[in-house]
């Protein structure tokens, strides 16, 4: 083993990975497909202490590697004794892994990795910010959350680091959590703390010696409290998260400052999550932070349906899926190399060539074996760098990870029916068809596509604004600085009067009907050309700086360059000594314009969510109160018949299709990978 006191950085790993074949001992990772650049270096993502790469293994399966760029000297223990602990808990949230103390193998030693399950999933801020309408999908995740912590807790583990970061959403709907590198286990209490867990969620009287059951109380509460606030007022993600902030809606700042939870204090609807906040930051000693337990708060469903409506359509149920062709598959055809005929041509001539001289170089060794040696290293010097060069290489690539991704698909589908969890992309079977609507949408839901069409509108609007704000600030910024540049110009051109000018062509004569219309000196010419004047005669054109146009009679061609020369050049000389920045204090105020445009935009845009939300929950009210008043109602007047309706499709039979879906695309994929069979390199020399 190699000494601990040096650890590869990620470029060493990526150069090693470079060769699947050699580098790692796992059976399942040897002669993988190491996700590259597109410079084709293997990709890393790169975070502390460690870095992670997508490795596609021979078994089709693909595995997230974690590569460690420092030493731990009770790493093993503690991914052992995490382990013992998960075994037995055999739950969704779980991401299966296998510590491996002799990995993989770089610069001739042996270091320890972290083999994976690979989940196709998203992070719960970008989850988040595609998700804010979708009070009913925040409520379910919220919901996990909770299961997620209290499973934790009966099970004596604390991850130590719950954070946004660590926890995903996958493909099928499903909270997921990573890292569990900073985990406290019982049996790990005399090996310590491993990490402090990220500021921003973590309370402030946390230190190195505090490990125990009780590590992820204060970050449970922050985390599951931003959630309630979310699905209450999904505006208040625009008002208090910034672009690139490492928190939901609240940071170790927002604590010490109190201003955003003064903002709030005087909104009833907020005062329960709220104070559990304040409990929890306000607690002497973090044996003081409540245990997290939820039941003290409204739950993410009496949120939903405590104004007497029903809960919001869920983010995992919006849509279906984009439909999958059925029915027999095309066949596809081979694919062949398309380039680099004449590269290969070459190699082979050269290879022969050096074929034909081995004869020589037994009879003549000191003129065969050079000719055998030059003409076989100058034939691979070219073929494997014009065989890499090829699209088709490229596209075998993105193939087989096509084929990857649907594999996951199909993965994905089978744990739906298995679970008889819904499809993230699918909406619910609707009741009824209503009359004028299309099939499948409910009347509530028509109305509340055409109540909050124009929020909708509104809100694209003021998002695509948010975009192009910053492109509006350095586009003031260049025009301010021109501004100062050409008012520094002008300043300089002043003094350089016309008449004082000895200039080739310009007369007196000219010189005074310049001065009649205002050209006095430099500073007073835009620009000078030729222009049209009465018959087929050209005379002198000037432009002053106002965009006024003046024909010059008597300047002719030879007066026009001269006086066009002159002024170039003096423009020349004056942007040299011309300001190459903005004064400080003209950016600060263009600075501070566009961030009040953009506190603005946003106000407008968390006004637009919370207008919404208000609009659809509104319109659920009325339709569920309208359906109360039917059933009291009862028989007093005849209904028409009901339209007859189709019969709705199960859950089930739902899940059944969309695997045979998954498994139709997977094997479209595999026969799209096997028409790259022939992309090898002897076939690409013998051509």
């Amino acid at each position: 083993m190699a000494s601990p006191k040096k650890y590869p950085s990620s470029s060493d790993y990526a150069e090693a990975l470079q060769n699947t074949g050699s580098c790692f001992r796992d059976k399942d990772l040897r002669g993988g497909d190491v996700q590259t650049t597109p410079l084709g270096m293997p990709r890393a993502i790169s975070g502390n202490f460690a870095s992670v790469f997508s490795v596609v293994g021979g078994n089709g399966k693909r595995y997230a590697v974690k590569c460690f760029t420092r030493h731990v000297p009770d790493q093993q223990v503690r991914y052992e004794a995490v382990s013992a602990g998960l075994a037995d808990l055999n739950t969704s949230w779980q991401i299966g892994f296998d510590y491996q103390q002799s990995g993989i193998l770089v610069r001739g030693s042996w270091y320890p990795i972290l083999k994976m399950e690979w989940i196709e999933a998203s992070g719960l801020i970008p989850w988040l910010e595609r998700n804010l309408e979708q009070s009913g999908a925040i409520a379910d995740l919220a919901l996990d959350f909770a299961d997620m912590v209290n499973d934790l807790q009966d099970a004596g583990l604390a991850h130590g680091d719950l954070q946004h970061g660590n926890l995903i959403v996958d493909r099928a709907g499903r909270l997921r959590l990573i890292d569990y590198d900073g985990m406290f286990s019982k049996s790990l209490i005399e090996h310590g703390a491993a990490e402090m867990g990220h500021i921003n969620y973590q309370s402030p009287l946390r230190t190195m010696n505090d490990y125990d059951d009780k590590l992820d109380d204060f970050s449970a509460w922050l985390i599951y409290v931003s959630l309630l606030l979310l699905i209450e007022d999904p505006g208040l993600w625009t008002e208090f998260h910034a672009e690139g902030e490492e928190k939901l809606l609240f940071g170790r700042e927002d604590f010490e400052d109190r201003q955003v939870l003064s903002a709030l204090a005087g909104m009833p609807q907020f005062s329960t999550a709220l104070a559990a906040l304040e409990t929890c930051w306000s607690a002497r000693a973090l044996s003081f932070v409540p245990e997290f337990e939820p039941a003290g708060l409204p739950s993410p469903d009496e949120i939903l349906t405590g104004g007497g409506y029903d809960p919001l359509p869920s983010a995992r149920t919006v849509q279906d899926p984009p439909a999958i062709p059925t029915g027999r598959p095309q066949q596809v055809r081979p694919v062949t190399f398309s380039g680099g005929l004449g590269s290969s041509r070459l190699c082979l001539a050269l290879a022969v060539l050096g074929l034909l001289a081995m004869p020589v170089a037994v009879l003549l060794p000191v003129v065969g074996i050079p000719v055998v040696a030059l003409s076989l290293l100058a034939a691979v010097a070219i073929a494997v760098p014009a065989y890499r060069a090829q699209p088709e290489l490229a596209d075998r690539q993105r193939a087989a990870y096509a084929l990857q991704s649907a594999r996951e698909e199909r993965f994905a589908a089978a744990e739906r029916l298995r679970t008889g969890r819904p499809s993230p992309h699918r909406a619910p079977p609707a009741a009824a068809t209503p009359a004028g609507g299309t099939p499948g949408a409910s009347r509530e839901q028509i109305e509340i596509e055409r109540v909050t069409a124009q929020a909708q509108e509104e809100k694209a609007q003021v998002t695509q604004a948010l975009a192009e704000l910053q492109q509006t600030e350095a586009g003031r910024l260049r025009e301010a600085l021109e501004a100062v540049q050409e008012a520094h110009v002008v300043q300089q051109l002043k003094p350089l009067v016309i008449t004082r000018s000895i200039l080739w062509g310009i007369h007196p004569r000219i010189t005074r009907h310049m001065a009649q219309v205002g050209i006095v000196t430099a500073a007073d010419i835009g620009s000078v050309t030729v222009g049209p004047a009465a018959g087929k005669r050209k005379v002198g054109l000037i432009v002053d700086r106002r965009g006024q146009r003046y024909l010059i009679d008597g300047l002719d061609g030879a007066g026009v360059q001269a006086l066009k020369a002159w002024h170039r050049g003096e423009v020349n000389k004056a942007m040299k000594t011309a300001p190459s920045t903005l004064p400080p204090e003209d950016v600060e105020a263009i600075r501070k314009a566009a961030e009040q445009e953009r506190q603005q935009l946003k106000a407008q845009q968390a006004q637009l969510l919370r207008r919404i939300s208000i609009e659809t929950r509104a319109i659920k009210k009325r339709q569920q109160a309208e359906q109360l008043r039917m059933r009291h109602a009862g028989g007093g007047a005849r209904r028409p018949p009901a339209p007859p309706r189709q019969p709705e499709k199960t859950a089930r039979q739902i899940a059944q299709e969309e695997l045979e879906a998954a498994e139709q695309a997977e094997r479209r994929a595999a026969q799209v990978l096997d028409s790259y069979s022939g992309i090898r390199l002897d076939r690409f020399l013998l051509r």
